[in-house]
């Protein structure tokens, strides 16, 4: 019976796997603050198109209930939610963690709760400007017109 050695030189040392792996680490590095910015973004615009599509509901519900209806920033506790106060119900939405109201121009009376009211009509009580922030202050803004009621998101503080 023959026993035969088995030198199996396949495979990879252990200088090319360390190698590999800082390389990989290398490209990580460089990459992470960018993936992290571009993800701070996406959840910006997510809240951004959320409070757009909120205030534009407010404004369908007066329409088609033919009643006030309401959308308020409480000051007090965590600027981080806006309650939604509609005809048939009242909704507390929270905006993503890292995301903060950075302009709240609403032209109303009470500056501890500022609020957006719409007439049965459609159109609301007066302009409004709304900001929301990330963590690395990229701002972005909901715009009511004060007239017609056109609702708009916009990347820029009106009037600049």
């Amino acid at each position: 019976m023959k026993i035969s050695k088995v030198n199996n030189t396949r495979g990879f040392t252990l200088i090319e796997t360390l190698g590999v792996i800082i390389l990989i680490a290398i490209i990580i590095s460089i990459l992470y603050p960018n993936v992290v910015k571009t993800i701070d973004i996406f959840v910006l615009d997510g809240a951004h198109n959320k409070l757009y599509q909120d205030l534009r509901l407010v404004k369908m519900q007066a329409l088609k209930t033919e009643q006030l209806s309401r959308i308020s920033f409480p000051y007090f506790g965590p600027q981080n939610y806006y309650v939604l106060h509609l005809p048939n119900r009242t909704k507390i939405n929270y905006l993503p963690d890292g995301i903060n109201f950075s302009t709240l121009n609403t032209g109303g009376s009470d500056f501890y709760n500022p609020e957006v009211v719409f007439a049965p009509d459609g159109v609301p009580w007066g302009g409004a400007t709304i900001g929301i922030s990330n963590k690395q202050g990229d701002t972005k803004y909901v715009v009511i017109a004060a007239v017609s009621g056109r609702i708009r998101k916009s990347e820029v503080l009106p009037g600049f």
